[in-house]
């Protein structure tokens, strides 16, 4: 598939391209790493329905 088809069809679907505004100076780099590794077991965990 193109990637102008897959954008077309994320538009459809409700997705939308931002770039963040800015980024906070005193983040806690621990809590964003844990909530990374999080994010990635629940993408592993998550039954997908793409077809």
């Amino acid at each position: 598939m193109s990637r102008g088809g897959i954008c077309d069809r994320l538009h459809r679907w409700g997705f939308r391209y931002t770039r963040p505004t800015y980024t906070l100076k005193r983040a806690n780099p621990q809590k964003q790493k844990e909530f990374q590794q999080e994010m990635e077991l629940i993408k592993k965990t998550c039954p997908t329905t793409w077809s």
